[in-house]
């Protein structure tokens, strides 16, 4: 989120795009809204380039929130997150509604943790790790050690 902020605030600054020290921060909180934050971090900034400058200058900030974002959620949070959240695409989209529906702006902020820290405790609970597996790819080292216990006790 820091990260975006910054890149996306550097950018617009380089570009000399208006309320770029508004804008910047906006587009790294955005992301935090799966699916619908890349539209509404987007859409102002392009705007403000339209009415400040004209399209071309709008379709160069369109281009450049498009790679700054792609960036940002096909490479560096895959590579910072890594393998901890483990959700599959379907379960987070799938949260995202639930939990928008239930609490709104603040249920689709919190979807992704409250979804990965259900899926922990499925993990956790006898009985439940089918559900964690059907929520996302398994951690495997805590399957490994419970296969080990489940020997152990069958011998």
């Amino acid at each position: 989120m820091l990260i975006m902020a910054a890149a996306t605030t550097l950018a617009l600054m380089i570009l000399r795009v208006d309320y770029y020290y508004v804008l910047g921060p906006a587009a790294g909180i955005a992301i935090l809204l799966p699916y619908v934050g890349v539209i509404l971090s987007t859409v102002p900034a392009v705007a403000v380039a339209y009415f400040q400058y004209d399209a071309g200058k709008a379709l160069l900030v369109f281009l450049v929130y498009s790679l700054l974002q792609f960036l940002e959620g096909n490479i560096l949070t895959p590579y910072i997150v890594g393998g901890k959240v483990r959700l599959f695409p379907l379960t987070v989209m799938i949260a995202f509604i639930f939990w928008g529906t239930i609490w709104g702006i603040s249920g689709a902020v919190l979807a992704v943790p409250l979804t990965s820290a259900i899926k922990v405790v499925c993990e956790h609970v006898r009985g439940w790790e089918g559900m964690a597996r059907l929520l996302g790819e398994p951690d495997l080292p805590h399957y490994r050690k419970r296969a080990k216990q489940k020997v152990a006790e069958a011998g």
